[in-house]
């Protein structure tokens, strides 16, 4: 899989979602245009090279952003402190990604490359309209602030997952079949022993 923090990574700003979540980090300038350009052709010379080589390429997109540490804000809001709110701003999120799903979209359609939108469940089905999940009941979907806890990877990430490794081409770069020993471990295939 191909996944980077896009929006910081294209942007150089730290997330404030608008609603008292604002990310803390080392002092950074906004990144200019032609830095943003040479990184967006960065992310497509790599797919394209992988392609190229024969390999299937797993394209993540940018994972909404929380500007909260999740389960440090749960503890806070169950422990009667005040804290934000187990949601987000959809349309932050959308802004806030726009620059990396842009870069990501230019790529464009190519045999073996497979798209992944983390955003979909969280901040579609299983959300309240208009907003991204962060916490699944008591569950936080994040182990910090944007990064997935095993539960948010499990929703955001594994069933396009197994339905893309579970598609038609879903054989390796050697022409093996998904989860067979000579898949799993090309090596061995090749040991006569």
């Amino acid at each position: 899989p191909v996944a980077a923090r896009g929006p910081y990574n294209l942007e150089r700003r730290w997330a404030n979602n608008g609603q008292g979540g604002v990310e803390h980090g080392q002092t950074v300038h906004p990144a200019p245009d032609a830095t943003r350009q040479a990184m967006a052709r960065a992310y497509r010379t790599a797919v394209e090279t992988l392609l190229a080589q024969g390999k299937r390429v797993i394209l993540v997109y940018p994972v909404p952003e929380a500007g909260w540490h999740v389960p440090s804000t749960i503890a806070k809001r169950e422990l009667g402190g005040a804290a934000g709110p187990g949601t987000v701003d959809a349309a932050w999120v959308r802004a806030r990604n726009a620059g990396a799903v842009s870069a990501l979209d230019e790529i464009g359609e190519q045999p073996g490359l497979i798209r992944i939108h983390p955003e979909e469940k969280i901040c579609g089905a299983l959300a309240p309209p208009g907003r991204c999940l962060l916490q699944l009941g008591p569950t936080p979907l994040y182990f910090d602030d944007d990064h997935p806890s095993p539960a948010g990877a499990r929703i955001m990430l594994l069933p396009q997952l197994t339905t893309a490794l579970a598609a038609g081409d879903a054989r390796d770069d050697r022409g093996a079949p998904p989860n067979s020993p000579e898949s799993l471990a090309p090596e061995l295939a090749d040991d006569p022993s």
